[in-house]
């Protein structure tokens, strides 16, 4: 049993996971149970808009088009050799199941589904933004830490259209965020850290050690630079380790499926590591 008075530190495809599947929320759930609260972090939010929202954007787009045919767009957007390929089947799935509905000889019509879901997309996708914020029964630190104003931007649906998910960073214009300041306060320990891990525990395959190695890149960067300003991309780059730093002091341990970065980090920032698996999911 996990001491009440610790607090959980969720990394994003956690959170995720609690909104995209029931099975995974009871289990995430009862894990976090033991704990006196759970906490995300603005980067986790940035994360969240990048990868799931983003998922659910190019939907919406592609069934907005004149005519859209729901069955068509379903083939292209899981066709595409795309790394959010399965997200997106998952998505279209849970979508085609919500809606269609065959008619007397057993046939959907798939221009009329693809409208349904195009305006149930126009309500969801907000509140799935403003889920991910308040279901958690979680603090966001990212005003206090780094706030980054990418994550704090809610989708925003205008005439036949969202408006821009993640539009460019601009220094004093869209941009007051401080991450490379914060990133500057701990950036020795962590340079020095993943170094020493990198040269020690060398991966396996160049993929493998890739958030790793681009971490360290820009963390680098910024030491040498901090003049410079990150765009999101960096931050999303960096993502696993800005959550990281986000939430010092605030979390005594982190849960994730992400075994192979977040150990490093969660040692390096002194965090008790808690790998997530779902055992209902291995069974045969």
């Amino acid at each position: 049993m996990v001491p009440t008075n610790k607090t959980l530190l969720l990394d994003t495809t956690v959170s995720i996971d609690r909104l995209k599947s029931r099975n995974r929320r009871r289990h995430i759930d009862l894990i976090a149970s033991d704990y006196v609260a759970c906490l995300v972090t603005g980067i986790s939010l940035l994360e969240f808009k990048a990868v799931y929202l983003e998922a659910l954007l190019l939907i919406h787009a592609r069934l907005s088009r004149p005519n859209a045919n729901f069955e068509d767009e379903r083939f292209l957007l899981v066709e595409k050799l795309h790394p959010q390929s399965k997200l997106r089947a998952h998505l279209l799935f849970e979508l085609q199941s919500k809606f269609a509905r065959p008619n007397a000889s057993g046939i959907v019509d798939q221009v009329r589904l693809a409208e349904k879901v195009k305006f149930y997309l126009q309500q969801a996708i907000p509140a799935a933004y403003r889920a991910f914020r308040t279901r958690q029964g979680v603090d966001f630190v990212n005003q206090a830490r780094i706030g980054c104003p990418r994550a704090e931007e809610e989708p925003r649906f205008k005439q036949r259209r969202f408006a821009e998910n993640l539009p460019t960073c601009r220094a004093n214009i869209n941009r007051w965020c401080v991450v490379e300041e914060y990133i500057c306060q701990h950036a020795d320990r962590l340079i020095t850290g993943l170094r020493d891990h990198l040269q020690n525990s060398p991966p396996e395959s160049p993929a493998e050690g890739e958030q790793l190695t681009n971490a360290l890149g820009i963390l680098e960067r910024v030491r040498s630079h901090p003049e410079r300003r990150l765009s999101h991309q960096d931050c999303r780059k960096l993502g696993d380790c800005l959550i990281a730093l986000e939430g010092i002091g605030l979390a005594n341990d982190v849960l994730t499926t992400n075994k192979k970065d977040w150990e490093p980090f969660g040692r390096l920032l002194g965090y008790n590591f808690v790998h997530l698996t779902y055992p209902d999911e291995n069974r045969s």
